[in-house]
């Protein structure tokens, strides 16, 4: 069941929109409306998400089939409310190694607000490299430990007060970040963005073109990276708990119903699969 999901993720959705993505961050600069780089960045953003989040279940899918309880690696990261918790939630085996191993040993949060926000830097700054030695990744990675540090320094208290902000405050922060992810440079990153914000109205636009497949599973990513969906299909055991444990206290009923949705959902996977062309892991290069 578990596999089958993870496979889900990757196959009908993550590789549906990824050619949606590739042409708004192949286009000249210049060439697509705010609107259009707009909709590219949304579905770079749901394309990651599920391709790593679909690799990472499939394995804890492989582990169990083999006898292996691995963690969860994804706890519906989109959903959160801050980008503290953003990172408790997403890559959760990158984020507790760098934590235990380089936070931690650095004196973590023991040594006062200014070494605290330091550490982070130092934390965010190694996982940008990580990555790879390109500036790209690693203003991403100073991207975001700069948003904890402005977190810790007050913003967290005043998200708090929100409802609907924080969560979108979460998503913008999230998905301008992944634009530099994306960009193949600085430069490119830059006039992405710009571009998000000063090309409406006009002529002399492309317009990116969205096909009915691309469009449902679009949908279907946004609906299940940041609603209570998710949530609900952990509960009927369709995903694993945070320690790689399968839920096993299932009635007859939630046993009948979990089978049929992980056999359709890998009926229908394998059939694109068989049909269609080789699609990378975008993590595989890491």
């Amino acid at each position: 069941m578990i596999f089958s999901i993870g496979l889900a993720q990757k196959v009908l959705i993550a590789d549906v929109v990824a050619p949606l993505a590739d042409t708004a961050f192949g286009a000249s600069m210049g060439e697509l409306s705010s609107p259009d780089l707009i909709l590219g960045a949304i579905a770079y953003s749901i394309q990651i998400y599920f391709d790593f989040s679909g690799y990472s279940t499939m394995a804890i899918g492989l582990g169990v089939i083999l006898g292996f309880r691995f963690p969860r690696n994804f706890r519906f990261p989109y959903g959160s409310t801050s980008i503290t918790e953003f990172w408790r939630r997403w890559h959760m085996s990158l984020s507790s190694w760098f934590r235990d191993y380089v936070y931690i040993p650095l004196g973590g949060n023991r040594g006062g607000a200014m070494r605290t926000y330091l550490n982070l830097w130092i934390v965010f700054f190694l996982t940008g490299l990580w990555h790879g030695a390109s500036w790209n990744f690693i203003f991403w990675g100073l991207f975001h430990g700069a948003f904890l540090v402005i977190e810790r320094a007050g913003l967290g208290n005043a998200l708090a007060r929100t409802v609907v902000t924080r969560h979108i405050y979460v998503l913008v922060v999230v998905m301008i970040g992944w634009i530099y992810f994306r960009a193949p440079d600085l430069a490119s990153a830059n006039s992405y963005i710009f571009g998000m914000f000063t090309r409406w109205g006009g002529e002399g636009y492309s317009s990116l073109y969205v096909s009915t497949e691309t469009l449902i599973s679009l949908i279907a990513g946004l609906v299940l990276a940041v609603s209570i969906i998710p949530r609900l299909l952990s509960r009927w055991a369709l995903l694993p708990l945070d320690d790689g444990r399968i839920p096993i206290a299932m009635n007859d009923r939630k046993v009948w119903v979990t089978t049929a949705i992980a056999l359709v959902l890998f009926i229908l996977s394998a059939t694109r699969v068989l049909s269609g062309s080789y699609s990378p892991f975008i993590y595989f290069q890491f």
